[in-house]
């Protein structure tokens, strides 16, 4: 007749049908794991193609410039300007008056500037524009003149305000080139460095844009590509260079 099977030995055959139904369990969800990876992978592959366009730097380059802004040639040419101070809720009857290098493109336009300011189209608030074409007396196909809001109250934010407001202003424009003639708007307590540095940043910052995506339209970039910084007429200081 059959031997009786020792204990031992059926022992060890159950041990041993358990270890390879416990290796065929992990094989199985080794694979699913797998599978679920290998989805997870695809899943994002996806949502990257769907993600929104990664923001593009329109490339703008800056140079520091000695120069009379009245002579200067360029296809906008950039002021400062002051809201005048209100006086128990009435405003000077000139509403604003031209920063120190405006002054003299004004000198240069027989008045031209002044008479757009009287007007009175140009917004008190920090970065407000007015555009003006065919100032004569000058160099520059346009001049762009920009509310630094009023002179007492120019500070920090006042100044950012300014140049985010020129910056978008020639954005529209379809001049190749700029100059900025405002190192005569100086906010209390900081140096020239830190007003071009300022302006670098404000501007540069302004001339990003998002691609769009290949189904949708894209958006014609500005034409801008050359800021001119100006600076009194002579050497450029250490300073201005420094920024």
């Amino acid at each position: 007749g059959r031997l009786a099977e020792h204990p031992d030995q059926a022992r060890g055959e159950r041990n041993g049908e358990q270890r390879q139904e416990h290796r065929a369990r992990e094989l199985g969800e080794f694979s699913e794991q797998r599978a679920l990876e290998d989805h997870d992978s695809a899943g994002r592959e996806i949502m990257r193609r769907l993600a929104p366009p990664k923001e593009r730097e329109i490339v703008v380059e800056f140079s520091i410039k000695a120069l009379a802004p009245e002579k200067h040639a360029t296809g906008c040419l950039v002021l400062g300007v002051f809201a005048n101070h209100v006086a128990r809720g009435v405003a000077d009857a000139r509403n604003a008056s031209l920063a120190r290098d405006a002054e003299r493109a004004d000198r240069a336009a027989g008045g031209a500037l002044a008479r757009a300011l009287a007007r009175g189209d140009l917004p008190r608030r920090a970065g407000a524009s007015l555009l003006l074409h065919s100032v004569p007396g000058g160099a520059a196909q346009r001049v762009l003149l920009v509310s630094c809001g009023e002179r007492k109250e120019l500070g920090a934010a006042a100044f950012r305000d300014a140049l985010r407001g020129a910056a978008n202003a020639l954005k529209d424009l379809a001049c190749a080139d700029a100059t900025l003639a405002l190192h005569d708007v100086r906010v209390p307590g900081r140096n020239a460095a830190w007003h071009l540095r300022q302006s670098v940043l404000g501007l540069r910052d302004a001339f990003y844009r998002f691609d769009q995506l290949k189904t949708r339209k894209k958006a014609a970039p500005p034409a801008l590509r050359a800021v001119a910084l100006a600076q009194p007429a002579g050497p450029v200081t250490l300073e201005a260079q420094r920024a």
